[in-house]
C-alpha cells in the first residue's frame, strides 16, 4: 500500500514533487474511500484521479513508478561496464540536465511500513537508503553513500554482501537476490505495481484467465462478470489453450512478425496459442428466442478490446492487492463505467487487500461526483512557462468548500491544470492571410 512518493529532476519535474495517498482530516466517505493505518490516526486513500492539460506531465508521474520498478527488478541483469542507468533528468535547464535524479517511496508491505529511496545518474548510484517503522520511531536498516555502506542492527541479511554491489546496482536488489527477507519484501511491493498505458507494461487478460483455470476460478469469474456487466454486449468469454504448429500460426500472423521470428516459428512443431472469443446473443426474427454466438476478440471494437485488456489486471489487483495505474482512463470509456471501476476499489467488501487505483484523466464529470469521491482524491498537474511540472491536490486548497462546484471552478482555472491557449483562431487566420498575400 502506497503512502507517499516523492521525486526530483525526472522528466518534466525539475523541483521536488510529492504525491501522497494519506487522507486529509476531511471526514467525508471515510469508511468507504480510505483505509485505516494501524497504530495511527491517519488513513490512506484507495483511489486518486489526476487532472492536467495535454503535455502537462500527468503521464510522467506514472513513469516514476515504472522507472523505479524496472530499475530495481532488472538491476542484477544490468552488470556491465558499458551499461548506462536510464535516468531522465529535466532537460530544459542547464542547471538540472547533468544533475542526478532522486526518488523516495513510503509504503506498507507485509504489515511493515518502509521508506526506501535512491539518488542516481546514468553513471552511478550516489545514495540509497531503507528505513522501517517498527514503532513510532523509524529504524535505519541501511544507508549507502556512493560505495560506503552503513547497516543497521536489524538488517543482518545485508552483511557480507556490500562487496558484491557495483556502483550501478541497487543494494536492495542484491540483498533480495541472496534471499534477504526484508529486501525481498521491499522488492515484492515494487513488483505489485501495475501500470497500464502507452509504452508501459503489457498485462494479458487471457493469460490471467487461463492461469485462473489451473488454480481457482475466482479471477476468471470476476473478469467475466466485469466485462459482461460493462455494457459491451458481451455475455461470455472463452479462452482456449490451443496447440498449433509454427506453420499454422504463420498462416495468419506472418505479416505482423519480424523475419527472424518467422524463421524460428517455421522450425517449431508445437506452440501454445491462446484463442480468445467473446459471446453475444443472436436473436430470431421475432426476438422470442436467442442463442450465444462467438467472435474472435480481434473482431471487437478498439474500446472493447482495450477494456478486456484492462479487466484482467484490474481484477488481479483487487484480489491480490498492490497498485494499478491507468493512464488516460477516459480515452475509451464512458464516465459511468469509470465511476463503477472507482467504486470497486472504494468498496471494502470487494477490496479486501487494500488495493489502490490511480488514474490520469481529463473527464471533468468526475469532479461532480461528491457522493462518491472526496476532495483529496483529486490531484492536478500544471506546467509553467519554463516547462516544469508541479503536482498538487484539491485537498490542499484551504478555501475549497464541499458545496463548491469543483468541475466549474476547475474549468475556470481556479485550481490550475487546464490548458491556456491564447487566440489560436486569430493566429491561424493571420498566418493563412499573410501566406495568401505573399503569393
Amino acid at each position: 500500500m502506497l503512502l507517499q512518493a516523492s521525486f526530483k529532476n525526472f522528466y518534466s519535474y525539475q523541483d521536488e514533487a510529492i504525491l501522497t495517498m494519506v487522507a486529509t482530516s476531511d471526514k467525508t466517505l471515510l469508511d468507504q474511500n480510505t483505509i485505516p493505518l494501524n497504530g495511527s490516526e491517519k488513513r490512506v486513500l484507495r483511489n486518486i484521479n489526476i487532472y492536467g492539460a495535454n503535455g502537462s506531465g500527468k503521464s510522467n508521474l506514472f513513469k516514476v513508478f515504472y522507472y523505479a520498478k524496472i530499475f530495481l527488478l532488472n538491476a542484477i541483469k544490468n552488470i556491465g561496464s558499458d551499461y548506462k542507468i536510464p535516468t531522465k533528468p529535466f532537460l530544459l535547464s542547464t542547471e538540472s540536465e547533468n544533475q542526478s535524479s532522486e526518488f523516495e517511496f513510503i509504503f506498507i508491505q507485509d504489515s511493515t511500513q518502509y521508506r526506501y529511496g535512491f539518488e542516481v545518474s546514468t553513471e552511478k548510484i550516489f545514495h540509497e537508503w531503507l528505513y522501517a517503522a517498527y514503532s513510532k520511531k523509524e529504524t535505519m536498516l541501511f544507508e549507502r553513500n556512493y560505495q560506503e555502506f552503513k547497516l543497521g542492527a536489524k538488517f543482518k541479511e545485508g552483511d557480507n554482501l556490500t562487496d558484491k554491489v557495483t556502483e550501478k546496482v541497487p543494494f536492495i536488489s542484491v540483498v533480495a537476490q541472496f534471499n534477504g527477507e526484508i529486501a525481498k519484501s521491499v522488492i515484492k511491493w515494487f513488483s505489485s505495481i501495475r501500470i497500464m498505458g502507452e509504452r508501459c507494461e503489457k498485462f494479458n487478460t487471457s493469460i490471467i484467465i487461463n492461469e485462473s483455470k489451473k488454480r481457482n476460478h475466482l479471477k476468471e469469474d470476476l473478469i467475466k462478470q466485469l466485462v459482461k456487466k460493462s455494457d459491451f454486449g458481451i455475455v461470455d468469454i472463452q479462452v482456449k489453450d490451443d496447440l498449433v504448429s509454427g506453420k499454422e500460426l504463420l498462416k495468419t500472423k506472418q505479416e505482423e512478425l519480424p523475419p527472424r521470428l518467422v524463421e524460428d516459428l517455421m522450425k517449431q512443431e508445437n506452440i501454445h496459442l491462446l484463442v480468445e472469443k467473446t459471446g453475444h446473443y443472436k436473436y430470431n426474427k421475432d426476438r422470442t428466442s436467442k442463442e450465444v454466438v462467438y467472435f474472435l476478440l480481434e473482431d471487437e471494437s478498439t474500446g472493447t478490446r482495450k477494456f478486456y485488456n484492462l479487466a484482467g489486471p484490474l481484477i488481479e489487483t483487487l484480489i491480490e492487492g498492490g497498485i494499478i495505474f491507468i493512464d488516460e482512463i477516459d480515452r475509451s470509456f464512458h464516465t459511468e463505467l469509470v465511476l463503477e471501476l472507482i467504486n470497486l476499489f472504494n468498496n471494502p467488501a470487494i477490496n479486501k487487500n487494500n488495493a489502490q487505483f490511480i488514474t490520469t484523466t481529463q473527464n471533468q464529470a468526475l469532479l461532480k461526483e461528491k457522493s462518491i469521491l472526496r476532495r483529496d482524491q483529486f490531484w492536478f498537474v500544471e506546467k509553467d512557462k519554463y516547462g516544469r511540472s508541479s503536482l498538487f491536490s484539491l485537498g490542499s486548497f484551504p478555501a475549497v468548500r464541499k458545496d463548491d462546484s469543483w468541475d466549474k471552478e476547475y474549468s475556470h482555472g481556479r485550481y490550475g491544470g487546464v490548458p491556456i491557449i491564447h487566440n489560436l483562431s486569430q493566429e491561424m487566420e493571420y498566418i493563412i492571410t499573410n501566406q495568401n498575400e505573399s503569393k
